[in-house]
């Protein structure tokens, strides 16, 4: 095993570039619960049921329309934004990738 190399304070190197890369992530998500909330309010959909992986028209409307902004407008990596829907990746560039949705215009 090889030996962690240790601060000034003690604490491991890896251990805090680890939690540091855990916050940034963080962040981002918080950015992804921010639009994902603002979507969903205004589609009248509740934030859980874009997560919960419901197929009825309205949820799949406004999560193929969050992919699409998270996507290709905010540079969100897909794998990221399917994380945060319970999709998989797949399924979130297919949806941002489509064909655009005439309310993206409102949003960007």
């Amino acid at each position: 095993m090889v030996p962690c190399r240790q601060s000034a304070t003690g604490r491991d190197t890896d251990q805090r570039r680890r939690e540091r890369a855990r916050q940034a992530g963080a962040g981002r998500l918080g950015v992804a619960e921010a639009l994902a909330h603002r979507r969903a309010v205004s589609a009248g959909v509740p934030v859980a049921d874009l997560q919960a992986g419901r197929r009825t028209r309205a949820v799949s409307h406004a999560r193929r329309l969050l992919c699409q902004l998270a996507v290709r407008h905010l540079a969100y990596p897909g794998a990221t934004v399917a994380r945060f829907l319970g999709v998989t990746t797949s399924a979130v560039n297919r949806a941002a990738w489509s064909a655009p949705l005439p309310a993206v215009a409102a949003f960007t």
